[in-house]
C-alpha cells in the first residue's frame, strides 16, 4: 500500500534515511516528497548512501542540480533516480543541470530495463543529448527516457527545435528503429514510418507539440497524405492551434480525402451536418466569423445569393492562420462549393453589401476532447 506522507527535516540523518527506505519499499508516495522542494535534497542525499558526507549541506534539488558530485550520484543510483523522475518538477530540474544529464536519462533507461549506453551516459546536458545521434538513439530507444522528456519543458523544448532528435523522437514514439532515421526529413519520406506515426496519438502529440516537426510533415507530399487518411492525425492536429496554422494550406488539396476519413473516425470527431451561416438583412455587414478557436474542421458546401443581377463575390477563409481557402462568385441561384478545408473557424467575406437573401452551408467535425 502506497501513502502519501510529507516527512519533516527535524529528525535529521536518521529521519530522511527511513524516508528514504519507505520510498524505495514503495510505502512512501515518491511523487509527494520529491514535490516538497525543501527537503527533497535532504532525501536524495541519503539515497545516494556513501556519498551523503560530500552533500550534506543541500537542500533542495536546485543545488542538486547545480552539484557535478551530487548529479553523479543521483544518476548512479536507481533508487536515487527514480525517485526524481517521478515528479515532474524535480526530473525537469535534472534535466536542466549542466552535469550528468545523459548519465540520469540512462539510468532512466537502466530502470526501465534497457542495457546502458556509454554515448548517451557521457553527455554532460540535454543539449549535448539532442546533438548527439547516438544518444538520441538510446534515448529513442527507451520509453522511459522519453517520458521523461517529455514530462519536462527544458529537455523537450532542447528535442522540438532539433530536426535530427525530434525525428528521432518521433520515430521512436511511433515504435519505429530511430537508427534508421538521420532526421525529421527522414521520417517523413518514409510511407511505412509515416503510416506509423499517424497511427500513433503519441507520436502524433510529438509532432504537433514542434514546429520543426510539423514543417517537415506539411512539407511532404508522403507524410501529409497519411496524415489526410488518419482520424488521429488529423484529431491530434486540429486540437493544436500552431499545428493547424502549419498544416492548413498543406491539407487543401486532400479535401475529399479528408472528409472520407472524418466520416469513419467516429471515435476522433463528431459530425454536425448542413449548419448554415445566414447573411439575409445584414447589409451593413461583410464579413462573417463562425466557430472561431475550436478544435474543429469545416467543409463548407454550398452558397446561395437570391441577387437577380449582381454577381457576390465570397471569400472562405480558415481561421488557423487566415489562408484563404476558396472564392467563390454567385448571382441569383445557390453553387456548390467543392475546394476548401478550414481549421479552428471559417470566415466568410463578400465583396459588396447587399439585402438579399444569402446562406453558406457547411459541414463541422469537431474533436473528440
Amino acid at each position: 500500500m502506497s501513502v502519501s506522507i510529507i516527512p519533516s527535516t527535524a529528525g535529521g540523518g536518521l529521519s530522511n534515511s527511513l524516508v528514504a527506505g519507505l520510498i524505495g519499499n514503495n510505502i512512501i508516495d515518491s511523487f509527494a516528497v520529491a514535490n516538497n522542494n525543501n527537503i527533497t535534497g535532504q532525501f536524495l542525499r541519503d539515497l545516494i548512501g556513501s556519498a551523503f558526507e560530500s552533500h550534506k549541506g543541500l537542500q533542495t534539488m536546485t543545488e542538486v542540480a547545480a552539484s557535478a558530485t551530487a548529479m553523479t550520484a543521483v544518476a548512479a543510483s536507481a533508487t536515487a533516480t527514480t525517485a526524481v523522475a517521478a515528479s515532474a518538477t524535480t526530473n525537469n530540474t535534472a534535466l536542466g543541470s549542466s552535469f550528468s544529464v545523459g548519465a540520469y536519462l540512462d539510468r532512466i533507461r537502466i530502470v526501465g530495463g534497457a542495457a546502458t549506453d556509454t554515448t548517451l551516459a557521457a553527455q554532460a546536458t540535454m543539449t549535448a543529448v539532442a546533438a548527439s545521434a547516438t544518444a538520441m538513439n538510446a534515448v529513442a530507444a527507451s520509453s522511459t527516457a522519453m517520458n521523461a522528456i517529455w514530462a519536462s519543458s527544458t529537455a523537450w523544448n532542447i528535442v522540438r527545435d532539433s530536426n535530427m532528435a525530434v525525428g528521432k523522437f518521433v520515430a521512436g514514439r511511433a515504435g519505429q528503429n530511430a537508427a534508421s532515421f538521420a532526421d525529421m526529413n527522414a521520417v517523413v519520406a518514409s510511407a511505412t514510418a509515416m503510416n506509423a506515426v499517424v497511427a500513433s496519438s503519441t507520436a502524433m502529440n510529438a509532432v504537433a507539440a514542434s514546429a520543426t516537426a510539423m514543417t517537415a510533415v506539411a512539407a511532404s507530399a508522403t507524410a501529409m497524405n497519411a496524415v489526410a487518411a488518419s482520424g488521429i492525425a488529423l484529431r491530434v492536429i486540429c486540437m493544436n492551434a500552431s499545428a493547424s496554422s502549419i498544416a492548413t494550406s498543406a491539407l487543401q488539396s486532400r479535401r475529399t480525402t479528408i472528409i472520407t476519413t472524418m466520416n469513419a473516425a467516429t471515435a476522433q470527431f463528431t459530425r454536425q451536418v448542413n449548419l448554415v451561416i445566414d447573411k439575409t438583412n445584414t447589409a451593413a455587414a461583410t464579413v462573417f466569423n463562425v466557430h472561431t478557436n475550436t478544435n474543429s474542421i469545416i467543409i463548407p458546401l454550398t452558397q446561395t445569393n437570391s441577387s437577380p443581377t449582381a454577381a457576390v463575390t465570397y471569400n472562405y477563409v480558415s481561421l488557423a492562420n487566415e489562408t484563404l481557402i476558396h472564392q467563390q462568385s454567385v448571382v441569383n441561384g445557390t453553387a456548390n462549393i467543392t475546394i476548401g478545408v478550414a481549421i479552428r473557424g471559417l470566415r466568410v467575406t463578400r465583396n459588396i453589401n447587399s439585402t438579399w437573401h444569402e446562406a453558406t452551408t457547411y459541414d463541422m467535425y469537431t474533436a473528440v476532447a
